[in-house]
């Protein structure tokens, strides 16, 4: 069977900006907060470079919150994992824990199994960062534990979704990376019917070119 490629726009400009602005002063502010630990003769220099690309990480969740009401892939409902998508979501959990033995399922804008956490940690890493001069207390820690703590996690999250975006490039055929650089991906079909569109929110795709339409390891992309 032929197998037909479409290659359309997915992630606009303004939310590729957000994401790579988020992206690398989350990087930064890790190896700052690092450097602060480990090195105390310089430790005025890092403290001053990790407020201050605290402040670029709140400017860019600013915006990308602003893009939850836009139309497009980063709406707020693009970020609602529905029932619909817990297979596909259990089915990318099987791709990692197999070691890309499994196949992974197809989307159109975000991973299902790691949107719910795309903003939330960022917003509380956010929030607990501009508290840290509060002397209140938060389930038992202090805004500076829980700062460091939420740091922690999201150091964890960022490796683990480093990892996994060249993980989906290396054994799928969505081009994940560079879709976040120019906007679009590699939409991958076999009949006209599964063509997707630039208007639709969920498409019905696949990146394993064995897997056929009606296969239970095919699911909705939102």
């Amino acid at each position: 069977m032929t197998e037909h490629i479409k290659y359309i726009p997915v992630w606009s400009g303004w939310l590729r900006l957000s994401h790579w602005v988020m992206g690398f002063s989350v990087l930064f502010q890790i190896a700052s907060a690092w450097a602060m630990a480990n090195d105390y003769s310089h430790y005025p220099f890092w403290r001053d470079w990790h407020l201050i690309t605290g402040q670029l990480v709140l400017a860019a969740l600013l915006l990308r919150i602003a893009l939850l009401f836009t139309a497009k892939a980063g709406n707020w409902r693009s970020l609602i994992l529905y029932p619909s998508q817990w297979p596909a979501a259990l089915q990318t959990l099987k791709f990692y824990f197999s070691f890309t033995r499994f196949p992974l399922p197809g989307w159109h804008a975000h991973n299902p199994l790691w949107k719910p956490l795309y903003l939330l940690l960022l917003a509380l890493s956010a929030g607990s960062g501009l508290m840290l001069g509060n002397h209140n207390f938060l389930a038992g820690l202090s805004m500076r534990q829980l700062h460091l703590r939420l740091g922690g996690i999201i150091t964890a999250l960022s490796a683990a979704h480093i990892l996994t975006v060249f993980l989906h490039d290396w054994k799928a055929k969505g081009a994940f990376v560079s879709a976040m650089i120019n906007g679009h991906r590699y939409f991958h079909y076999d009949t006209p019917e599964q063509a997707p569109t630039q208007k639709q929110q969920g498409v019905t795709v696949s990146f394993q070119p064995d897997l056929k339409p009606g296969s239970d390891k095919q699911e909705h992309g939102n």
